[in-house]
Formats: C-alpha cells, structure tokens, sequence
C-alpha cells in the first residue's frame, strides 16, 4: 500500500511504497521524493566534477601561477591581453588568419605574461578541455634524456603528451638552447601540432628573431618560421 509522505527538501507530498523485509519497511528512511533525490544527485556528480577540475588544475600549473591574484594592480594592467586571449579562445574555429592554432606573448621577465597564460588554463580546465603545461628548460631536458637508459621512459611519455595534447603552453619557449636537437624536437612538435589543428599558448621574454640564436640558420629559421607563422602574438 503506497504512503503519503511529505518531503524533507521541498515540503511537497509524494507517494513512497513500503518495502518489507520480514517486518521492517526498507523504504523508511525514504524522506525526500523523486524530484529532489534527482537533484541531490545532480549536486552531488557537480561537487564531484568540481573537486576532479580543482585537482587537475593543481596538477597542470604552478603554484606560484595558480596563486595569481587578477585584482593586483600589476595584473589590471595586462587585462586587456587576459581579454584578448579569453576572446580567442573562445573562437574555435582557427581556419582564418586572424585565429591561428597558437597563442604567443612575448615580454620582459615579471610582466605576467605565464599569469595570463595561467589564468586562461584555468577556464579551459573549467570547460572541460584537457591541457599540458610545458616549460623550455623540461622540454629540452626530454629532447636530451629520451636515447638514455634511467630516464627514456619518463621523457618519452612528456613529449608524447605535449605532442598531442589538445591544449599544450610552452612556457618560456624562447629560452631553448641553441642545438640541432632541440631545434629540431621544436620544429617536429611544431609541425605535429600545427598540421593537426592542436593549440599552443606559448610565451617568450625574446622575440621570435632572438630564439635559437648559435646554430645553422636554415636550421633555425625552419623552426622559426613555423612558430611565428601560426601564431598570433602580443608583446607587452
């Protein structure tokens, strides 16, 4: 026989059937009815997605660049370049000139440009969207470690990930050492990333003719080329 209940969430009545184990009703316990047990659930796998996004977030960025405060007055004044990022992320076709695959600031050391990168990260985390963040001095540490013995398979599995991530930041990319290798990991990843429409947020304290500057011009203006040409890029 079905019992009229009045729900402990929203006070409105609802019909709960008894179940019965011997003489106990396994359905006692039920005090809150269908609509609001849906978005218990609801609230519950938005909790659990939340705390997955928190922890992701904290796995892909610094510290340091997760504590960015966009209140701080140094912040305020690199707002419209956060704005024309968010603006261009948002934008996801990259068929057009304007919209390039990848995403380049270029600035002196302490101007926030890794904080705006940062701050942009932290969105795409939030919408769902998976992201690597790299930095030269690990990149250049995985072109050289990957023909070891000790340390193949960790440097391996990182340049795996930033050559197909679908959202990678090279941070401080112009710093890279000047060498054939290094040189040639960028432009391979470069090509990879470009030909399969994979986006790159990238920044630099040089500019792009200042990078890789010691090794065969052909070779480095290869990679070079490939950079600046699909990438929009702001200088701060």
């Amino acid at each position: 026989m079905k019992d009229h209940k009045k729900c402990t969430r929203c006070n409105e009545l609802f019909l709960c059937e008894p179940i019965f184990v011997g003489d106990e009703d396994i359905m006692q316990h039920v005090t809150i009815c269908d609509v609001c047990t849906a978005y218990r659930e609801a609230e519950r796998e938005k909790s659990k997605g939340d705390q997955i996004k928190k922890s992701t977030w904290e796995d892909t960025v610094p510290l340091e660049l997760r504590l960015t405060d966009i209140n701080h007055k140094d912040y305020y004044k690199v707002m419209p370049i956060h704005n024309e990022l968010q603006r261009w992320i948002k934008h996801r076709s990259i068929d057009d000139k304007k919209n390039r695959p990848n995403f380049g600031i270029i600035g002196t050391h302490g101007s926030c440009k890794s904080r705006v990168i940062a701050r942009a990260v932290r969105q795409l985390i939030i919408d769902g969207e998976r992201v690597v963040w790299s930095d030269s001095t690990k990149f250049q540490w995985c072109i050289r470690k990957q023909y070891t013995t000790e340390y193949k398979s960790e440097a391996l599995r990182h340049l795996k990930a930033v050559r197909h991530a679908p959202w990678l930041v090279m941070d401080d990319i112009g710093a890279l050492k000047s060498s054939e290798a290094i040189s040639d990991g960028l432009y391979s990843l470069l090509k990879y990333r470009t030909e399969n429409r994979l986006r790159m947020l990238w920044t630099s304290n040089e500019k792009v003719e200042e990078m890789l500057v010691g090794i065969e011009n052909n070779e480095r203006m290869r990679s070079l080329s490939r950079l600046a040409g699909y990438s929009n890029i702001i200088t701060i």
